[in-house]
């Protein structure tokens, strides 16, 4: 059974109960879910589980006292990055805002690595996020540390102070070629950023030009070449080997934002087709 922590804060005078859920795995809950294999059935269960525990927890709040539920879960509707480790299979493993505890005068959660308040949740919640990015996913977060202040009582005060140090995570994307490159170098473009950069090209990078590249900008991670005129020429090739009713069908998806054509509609612009041929044939 989850334990909650008194812990006494001399300083203020005041009292803190901590309910702490580590993530609650199956295999750490040490019982079989649900029977079915359908993954509604699963999350249903598994955020019925949590909540119980979480009220079993809170149980030992009081108004006297400061109550602080944590938990590493993934509350449904969280904005996600590369970065984290799965920890649900599809959606199964996810929980509703709403089962957070509401006895819980703040929930501090982990996992998310981007800083966020958890809509829907009946009492202050957040994800912290991270202090530093841990992939090119996190290019453009902000990130920051969350100060709660909160009294027995009383609402908690949550305020957010923005991180400045550390490099951040950046993505260069150069469709002018290695020109733009160069010119972003020398204005000075991100100086103190890592920076993940794709580059248009004609024809593949020579090491030399991979050498001045890096010793303009020592920020350089990955240098990735895209060759648009050959990823074109292969698309071209693909279509070649399509055939006419795979071609349509396509192209009926992307006219109509992801349509699918019915057996009865290719039949008739395949017989359309089939008659054009023939007047052609006939005229000559």
């Amino acid at each position: 059974d989850p334990t909650v922590y008194h812990i006494e804060v001399p300083a203020r005078n005041e009292t803190m109960m901590l309910a702490p859920l580590p993530y609650p795995s199956e295999s750490r809950l040490a019982e079989l879910l649900s029977k079915e294999h359908s993954e509604i059935s699963l999350r249903d269960r598994y955020d019925e589980r949590i909540r119980h525990l979480f009220a079993a927890m809170s149980a030992s709040f009081s108004e006297k006292t400061v109550n602080i539920a944590m938990s590493h879960i993934y509350v449904a509707g969280g904005s996600t990055s590369d970065s984290e480790r799965p920890i649900e299979v599809g959606g199964a493993y996810t929980v509703a805002a709403t089962s957070l505890p509401k006895q819980a005068q703040y929930v501090a959660l982990g996992h998310l690595h981007r800083p966020q308040d958890v809509k829907r949740a009946e009492t202050a919640a957040r994800y912290s996020g991270s202090p530093l990015a841990y992939s090119f996913s996190e290019a453009g977060y902000a990130k920051s540390v969350t100060i709660v202040d909160v009294k027995p009582g009383e609402k908690a005060i949550v305020s957010e102070i923005p991180l400045s140090s550390g490099k951040p995570l950046v993505r260069w994307q150069a469709t002018e070629g290695i020109a733009q490159v160069y010119r972003w170098c020398e204005e000075g473009k991100d100086p103190s950023a890592w920076i993940d950069l794709e580059i248009h090209l004609s024809q593949p990078l020579s090491m030399e030009e991979i050498y001045r590249l890096r010793k303009l900008h020592s920020g350089f991670v990955h240098i990735r070449p895209v060759f648009p005129e050959k990823e074109e020429h292969i698309e071209n090739r693909k279509q070649e080997r399509l055939s006419l009713e795979e071609m349509f069908r396509r192209f009926y998806e992307r006219q109509t934002g992801g349509g699918k054509a019915d057996d009865e509609l290719v039949r008739l612009f395949l017989e359309l087709v089939a008659e054009q041929e023939e007047e052609g044939e006939t005229e000559e």
